[in-house]
């Protein structure tokens, strides 16, 4: 499932491969992960592209791609940004 994610003046295109959600289990105590719950999230970034100041898009290479992927604030907020968009997708 491809998806489009926006973050400041950066359009992400990401392909996810897997999603899996575990509701929390309140009578457990093995771990916080069983108790509380996770979502599992397995995805790539296919192309992304940055607005400029005059918001024209131009392609990121690959290299910046992954300059960006390293780092692990962003991987977190492009992980938020597409479980919001799979949660809205899912109550409708």
């Amino acid at each position: 499932m491809k998806q489009i994610v926006e973050i400041d003046n950066i359009i992400l295109t990401c392909d996810i491969h897997s999603y899996i959600k575990k509701s929390p289990d309140f009578n457990s105590w093995e771990s916080d992960v069983h108790y509380y719950g996770t979502d599992e999230l397995e995805f790539t970034v296919e192309s992304a592209l940055e607005l400029d100041e005059d918001e024209i898009p131009y392609d990121l290479s690959s290299t910046e791609i992954d300059k960006l992927m390293a780092d692990e604030w962003f991987v977190k907020v492009v992980e938020k940004e597409i479980l919001k968009i799979i949660e809205a997708e899912t109550e409708n």
